[in-house]
């Protein structure tokens, strides 16, 4: 009789057995290969959305207090070369728009005036900064000729800017506040509501706005002013700071725009949780030639700390961003998420 082929019962076990490890191997393989796959995709989206979103903060950290040829950051005395109606303080109420107190950068807790007018459903998180910067745009208008006069009632001793005649490169014209800034001074136009940006630009006598006063305030002598070194430029303030809506943690931003108020909130990514700021200021006086020992000149200090003695916001020489941020999806079996922090300093000259 012809011996029948096939496994017996225990040559079926084994090759069950064999099978099953095999397979084990490769389910854990897959498995391994997947969670290395998640956790590579998760750390290259964190990190290219961090990065993005320092670049563009480090990008206008750099503009700020710059309109133009002029620089806040190169002057000792801020205020000193500030000119708007016939006098240079924050009791003119177009310089109120621009904190003189500051060179252009300042980080607070919280800004009543962002605050007051954020978007609907959204939130601040607590421990992060908020930044508010001051600058001038990219595109600019060069100033051609620019006619002096005197003689107005409110101010018959003092010269103030009368027609201005300029090559616009790109400014936004329909904007309320522009920087005429010269090499070494800077005016700052706000125009009434309606107004429109156009060459020639007709100033009224100072204190009725738009307005230019020239720099009559100065120890009571008037200069002309640098007409071949003049530009018109935008205006801006801008607000950097992390929120939560719909239950979306995220990095945005806040517009002041040509009406006065602030535009809705852009989400710049969800991935950031905090920003934070650590400034290097001269404690001793804005005019750095006057102390020559850098050991008792400059101390490094948090937002929190500058909150304390906001003087020190216009002693500003540098200051290093740090942003941090987390995945959006668990990247092991004990679902934690990928956390990061990048950061990046900013030095004016």
């Amino acid at each position: 009789m012809k011996k029948a082929l096939g496994f017996n019962i225990v040559e079926l076990m084994v090759a069950m057995a064999m099978s099953a490890a095999l397979i084990t191997v490769i389910i854990d393989s897959f498995s391994s290969l997947n969670g290395n796959f998640l956790f590579n995709t998760n750390q290259l989206e964190l990190n290219q959305n961090l990065r993005m979103s320092l670049g563009l903060i480090k990008r206008d950290v750099q503009n700020a207090g710059v309109f133009g040829s002029f620089s806040f950051h190169d002057q000792s005395n801020t205020t000193s070369y500030m000119e708007s109606s016939t006098t240079n303080n924050c009791n003119i109420s177009e310089w109120c728009d621009f904190d003189t107190s500051t060179v252009g950068i300042r980080s607070a807790s919280s800004f009543t005036s962002l605050v007051d007018n954020l978007d609907s459903g959204l939130t601040l998180v607590a421990g992060s900064d908020i930044l508010r910067l001051q600058y001038g745009g990219d595109k600019v208008a060069y100033v051609s000729t620019a006619t002096i006069k005197q003689g107005c009632v409110t101010a018959p001793a003092n010269s103030y800017l009368d027609d201005l005649s300029f090559v616009d490169q790109g400014l936004d014209l329909s904007a309320s506040r522009y920087m005429l800034a010269s090499a070494n001074h800077a005016y700052l136009l706000k125009l009434s509501s309606g107004s429109t940006l156009a060459s020639p630009l007709t100033l009224g006598c100072p204190g009725s706005p738009p307005t230019v006063a020239v720099e009559s305030a100065i120890g009571s002598v008037s200069y002309d002013p640098d007409a071949s070194s003049m530009q018109l430029v935008n205006f801006y303030t801008r607000y950097y700071f992390v929120g939560t809506k719909s239950g979306v943690t995220g990095l945005y931003v806040k517009t002041l725009q040509a009406n006065g108020s602030l535009s809705n909130a852009k989400l710049i990514s969800n991935l950031v949780t905090r920003i934070n700021f650590m400034y290097k200021v001269n404690v001793a006086s804005a005019n750095v030639n006057n102390y020559p020992s850098t050991t008792s000149r400059y101390r490094y200090l948090s937002t929190s700390a500058m909150e304390s003695t906001p003087a020190y916001f216009g002693q500003v020489s540098a200051v290093t961003i740090s942003v941090s941020g987390s995945s959006t999806q668990a990247v092991d079996n004990n679902m934690a998420k990928l956390t990061q922090t990048e950061s990046d300093s900013v030095v004016w000259r």
